[in-house]
């Protein structure tokens, strides 16, 4: 080895980051952008610049023209650097981004930077299920001195990930040697890979969250999410969602999925709130929802109650199913 690189290897060991050398993150945001979710964590760095960090997680994938599984497990995909607002539908175009990830701030901290980056990828993995959940973790350097710099330091800071030396797209891959979830086996047919509805937030409070979204019919849906505190269980989120306003209901919100050739698509809404709510409130380990049959409708609540296990299980791969005198279904989901 040569005196240089010797002299190079050496200041990489010294200056580690560590836990305590990361900045502390003034936001952290969540959204389900129907093909992954995606976290932004900002942080003002030491000249009080406005940064961020952004972590894509892409779920398990399958090859369109093969039907063979691509991709096994989920991929976290990392940027970081300059914050920017971004456009009103979530993208920025190439521009923007060339000049926000390569941009040099002089701020003489990168040690701080990457032990903020590494704190919100590991803070992303326990969002997701923890580590041996991720199949792999993927970056662009801007160029090949900073590729050399990470590369080292993922392969140190996050041992059980190897890199691929064949990835190709553009994206350094490595791949973890412990990874344990399956391969994919998505729920049903095409039409269930289908995109969630738009959805938003329309009631915010500390215990009780309220999400509506339209489907292509003209039906608005309404998701309750509340928190309900159990001496066994701790916290636990309680479900509820239908139709608002349908003619034939005269009481409150029903468990009501319609008839009108949406069933996939809801189904993928709900499931895209209720892991959005779940990301951003961590602390939540339990799920549960009633699908008791209506009285004045001939409706099968055992078929209803595997439609909705079904959904869950394919969209939080830890979900499991335990016994509650208090619930009617109550799923454990970390």
């Amino acid at each position: 080895m040569k005196l240089r690189d010797l002299l190079e290897q050496l200041t990489l060991e010294l200056n580690m980051p560590k836990p305590e050398d990361a900045y502390d993150f003034d936001d952290i945001q969540v959204k389900d952008m129907g093909y992954g979710n995606y976290y932004k964590y900002t942080y003002e760095n030491n000249q009080g610049d406005m940064m961020e960090i952004t972590n894509l997680v892409q779920p398990p994938t399958v090859s369109s023209t093969t039907g063979k599984v691509s991709q096994p497990g989920k991929v976290i995909y990392i940027a970081f650097g300059l914050y920017e607002e971004e456009e009103e539908d979530g993208y920025r175009d190439e521009e923007s981004d060339e000049r926000k990830y390569k941009a040099m701030t002089g701020a003489g901290d990168t040690i701080k930077v990457l032990a903020t980056v590494v704190e919100a990828t590991k803070q992303t993995m326990e969002k997701e299920g923890g580590e041996d959940k991720i199949y792999g973790i993927a970056f662009a350097p801007s160029d090949n001195k900073r590729k050399n710099i990470y590369d080292y330091y993922l392969n140190t800071l996050f041992p059980n990930f190897k890199k691929d030396e064949k990835a190709s797209g553009g994206f350094a891959l490595f791949v973890n040697q412990d990874f344990k979830g399956k391969e994919v086996n998505e729920v049903g047919g095409e039409s269930e890979k289908m995109a969630p509805y738009r959805f938003k937030n329309v009631e915010d409070e500390e215990e009780f969250r309220t999400y509506l979204f339209k489907t292509d019919s003209g039906l608005d849906y309404q998701v309750d999410l509340e928190e309900i505190e159990d001496d066994e269980f701790g916290m636990v989120l309680n479900i509820n969602f239908g139709v608002v306003d349908e003619e034939e209901l005269t009481g409150p919100i029903q468990n009501l999925v319609t008839n009108k050739g949406e069933l996939y698509r809801v189904m993928n809404t709900i499931a895209a709130v209720i892991r959005e709510d779940l990301a951003i409130n961590s602390y939540i380990k339990y799920i549960t929802f009633n699908p008791a049959k209506r009285q004045d409708k001939d409706t099968d609540s055992n078929a209803r109650g595997k439609l909705y296990m079904k959904y869950i299980q394919g969209r939080l791969p830890n979900a499991k199913e335990v016994q509650s005198d208090r619930f009617p279904i109550l799923i454990k989901i970390k």
